[in-house]
């Protein structure tokens, strides 16, 4: 039997987060009172992420802030599960030296990565731009709305691991 690595538990976690806000989310679309009380969590959220522009341009703003204020926690938790699933396991990745054209070509991914990740999040406002019509169906929201957070953070962290591969000379 194996054991439960670290991947594992943080993947756990970002399932749980998810689940959480697609469970609040729809609690709050039919308790009205859920809601007043889900608030100020809300505000709080908006205040340091700013969640509700994320779900500004939806049919259902205030439904769609709440899920942004629990779905964001995905974000930094994926880069997290990324570093445990690309490092814990197999220790020989990080082994041997990169030559000038292979960290130039990992310089260019990892701004490639964090151009990618704040392009998300600038470009995040609740449409219906992506494949999924997350914008119109808050069942679509609740099933596939955390997918671009959870993409963000597995690029973060990959730019993580290039950033200390290049700058450690490993």
């Amino acid at each position: 039997m194996k054991s439960c690595s670290v991947a594992h538990i943080l993947a756990a976690c970002i399932a749980a987060v998810l689940i959480l806000a697609a469970s609040v989310t729809y609690l709050c679309a039919h308790h009205q009172g859920l809601l007043d009380v889900v608030n100020p969590f809300v505000e709080l959220m908006d205040s340091l992420f700013s969640t509700r522009r994320m779900g500004s341009k939806s049919n259902y703003p205030d439904l769609s802030a709440v899920y942004h204020s629990f779905a964001i926690f995905a974000f930094p938790i994926s880069a997290a599960w990324y570093i445990a699933y690309s490092y814990f396991p197999p220790a020989w990745w990080f082994a041997g030296t990169y030559s000038t054209t292979k960290k130039l070509t990992r310089t260019c991914a990892v701004m490639f990565f964090l151009t990618m990740i704040v392009g998300y999040f600038v470009s995040e406002t609740g449409q219906d731009a992506r494949l999924f019509h997350v914008g119109t169906s808050l069942e679509t929201l609740l099933l596939f709305g955390g997918i671009g957070f959870g993409v963000c953070g597995v690029m973060l962290g990959n730019a993580m691991i290039d950033v200390w591969k290049i700058t450690t000379d490993r």
